[in-house]
């Protein structure tokens, strides 16, 4: 009867649980379309091991070790829960069965360490990331603990009786239960339980039916409560979009009744709503986003719950802003993919915030005034500096550098990009570049006047469709001109042309300048600078090193220069962003302080005399940065190519 009875209550478990994730597919279906490519074999595999090895997870060594003693004992327990003491099946191991009593032993123990370490990181030590921990954790924890240490009663029990005859008690191979048996023991001795097998019989029975109920409480409550991530993460993680990681998905004007962005909860796509459920309240995203660090509105994490509590709980046709969050959130994101990078189960931020702010831009014509000014530059000139007195070619009078059209076979067409061509500071590093391509015997050519802007800026502001035309406009005229190879020296830039053009049927060649240079310099076109020069701190411009990968060459090249590499705490994938993407370069007046000065400050505490960095956005952001911490004359700022200019003895007293 007992035995029918436990199975009968897993089966309502069960139902209870499938229902709830059923209702939730609805959900999400609920959506609008969107596609996901590649193969499911391929995407589960990619899945099972990202999960198996806790990769990101693992990145911050104290919550990950917490979070492998949860994960790992549950998912061992918990089928072997509901195998023996509710389905109340045998375990027919022969010979090994006393090794599998034991492994289930230390993994109660290390369960309860797990929850334990939890409870104390959540609610004393609370770091700020964990700043919503609540009531529904501590639920959740308890379950857990009542687990393990019910487990340990059922497996000691037996033993109390014989140990007070000075028989024999589990052996220390089953931790949980010999310090559990040694518990109940010296509170026999003590007069506050009666050792009789009589006595303990409904002990016995209450853990039992503690242990058993608390397996079947997990099961029917997993998709509802804090631990649904459990079931939600791992489907997210195998449906992640694919494809370069900072690419946008463009939207189709020439359907019927193009959607302009996001305006409402039932305008996000299926994808989006599963993201918003597979959430962990983990934080990470919080700990690394520049614009929750600068104190600006953003935080990924309380903009991603945000979404999660309204479509629970409000009507699919509420408003994201202004009924979700405000447009200074939408704002304050930088587009930088710190939090996509962070995040455990690749919950995608930056394609929300923008599809939100496309339709603020192109349905609304809302958009900060500063922003604005960008967007009706790029209209009007092609390009998004309003009050530049350069022009597209002032920066190469006097260097001997043809056009495409007067060299077109030439290795290389150079992209020299908006603030490359345009901003004063940035010219510099424009000169430089050109020099050490000249010095290299690299037959390279521009588009001069004719070079238009990718549209990068409008885009990410969510000026879609401007972006769209100038994409076209771009790949129409380089099919003309017959370009190529493209070499790049803006992160921004080489993403667009490398990654986003594709879709517009702009298949292009494109390397990034730090990757040319070094290529050259281990052909020997570069010579290579002896060792002794100045300390150098490298800045991984976001759209380069934590989009696409590249984070080597700029290091090679550095060192191969003669310089000495100190590395930021925060460098490579986990970057800190200089403040500048997303369209924030053109942004003023957003609420918090500057997101440029903590990284010019994580850089001049370094003590290097320079700090690098391969996008003249960043080259910008860092000069104004060190400035504002007071490091002018003790940090200079320099892109790559300026550094091996340098060195070179290629720079003039007019750059």
């Amino acid at each position: 009867m007992e035995t029918l009875l436990l199975r009968g209550a897993l089966l309502v478990a069960v139902f209870i649980g499938a229902a709830r994730i059923a209702r939730q597919v609805k959900v999400w279906r609920q959506g609008r379309a969107t596609q996901v490519d590649g193969s499911l074999v391929t995407r589960v595999a990619r899945a099972v091991l990202d999960v198996a090895s806790h990769r990101r997870i693992r990145r911050n060594p104290v919550s990950g070790l917490i979070h492998a003693c949860l994960f790992f004992t549950v998912a061992f327990l918990g089928p072997m829960m509901v195998w023996e003491h509710v389905l109340e099946l045998p375990v027919a191991l022969g010979g090994l069965s006393q090794i599998y009593r034991s492994l289930l032993d230390i993994a109660g123990v290390l369960l309860l360490t797990g929850v334990v370490a939890a409870a104390i990181r959540r609610f004393v030590v609370r770091p700020p990331r964990l700043y919503d921990a609540n009531r529904h954790d501590v639920l959740a924890l308890t379950l857990l603990a009542l687990l393990a240490v019910s487990g340990f009663a059922v497996a000691a029990i037996p033993f109390v009786p014989l140990l007070a005859i000075g028989g024999p008690s589990p052996g220390w191979e089953m931790p949980g239960a010999a310090a559990m048996t040694l518990a109940l023991a010296a509170a026999a001795g003590a007069g506050l339980l009666n050792a009789d097998p009589e006595a303990l019989a409904p002990l016995l029975a209450g853990a039992y039916w503690t242990h058993a109920g608390t397996t079947i409480v997990l099961v029917a409550w997993l998709p509802f409560g804090v631990l649904r991530h459990v079931v939600y993460s791992f489907l997210n993680i195998v449906l992640v979009r694919g494809g370069p990681r900072a690419a946008l998905a463009p939207i189709d004007f020439e359907a019927e009744s193009p959607l302009l962005g996001t305006r409402t909860l039932d305008e996000l796509t299926w994808k989006q709503r599963l993201d918003l459920d597979a959430c962990t309240r983990c934080g990470r995203c919080h700990a690394v986003c520049p614009a929750t660090a600068a104190g600006r509105p953003l935080s990924p994490k309380r903009f991603i719950q945000s979404l999660r509590q309204a479509m629970a709980t409000r009507d699919g046709d509420t408003a994201i802003v202004p009924d979700v969050v405000s447009e200074d959130i939408l704002w304050s994101c930088t587009t930088c993919g710190a939090c996509a990078e962070a995040c455990p189960v690749d919950i995608a931020v930056v394609d929300k915030i923008v599809d939100a702010r496309r339709h603020l831009v192109m349905s609304e014509s809302r958009v900060p005034d500063t922003a604005q000014t960008a967007l009706r530059s790029l209209e009007e000139r092609g390009h998004p500096w309003s009050g530049t007195t350069h022009t597209r070619t002032s920066w190469a009078e006097g260097l001997g550098i043809p056009t495409l059209a007067e060299a077109p076979d030439a290795e290389y067409l150079l992209w020299v990009g908006c603030t490359g061509a345009l901003v004063d500071r940035n010219v510099k590093a424009t000169k430089a570049l050109a020099r050490v391509l000249q010095h290299a015997g690299v037959r390279f050519a521009i588009l001069g006047a004719d070079e238009p802007c990718t549209g990068d800026p409008a885009r990410r502001l969510g000026s879609e469709l401007l972006f769209q035309m100038m994409a076209q406009q771009t790949v129409g005229m380089l099919e003309q001109q017959g370009a190529k190879r493209i070499v790049t020296q803006c992160a921004h830039c080489y993403n667009t042309l490398a990654n986003e053009y594709p879709k517009f049927g702009g298949t292009y060649e494109v390397t990034p300048h730090v990757t040319l240079l070094e290529e050259l310099q281990r052909a020997g076109r570069l010579p290579m600078g002896s060792a002794g020069g100045p300390s150098v701190a490298l800045h991984d411009a976001c759209y380069l090193g934590r989009a696409n990968g590249v984070f080597d060459p700029p290091r090679e090249v550095l060192t191969g220069a003669g310089l000495a590499l100190r590395e930021m705490p925060r460098n490579r994938e986990r970057s800190f962003c200089c403040g500048a993407g997303g369209g924030n370069a053109w942004q003023s007046g957003l609420p918090g302080g500057k997101i440029n000065v903590l990284r010019a400050q994580e850089a001049l505490d370094t003590g290097a005399q320079i700090v690098a960095t391969e996008c003249p956005f960043c080259l910008q952001m860092l000069e104004e940065g060190v400035v504002d911490v007071g490091g002018a004359g003790r940090l200079r700022p320099m892109d790559v190519s300026e550094v091996v200019a340098e060195s070179l003895g290629l720079t003039t007293t007019t750059d």
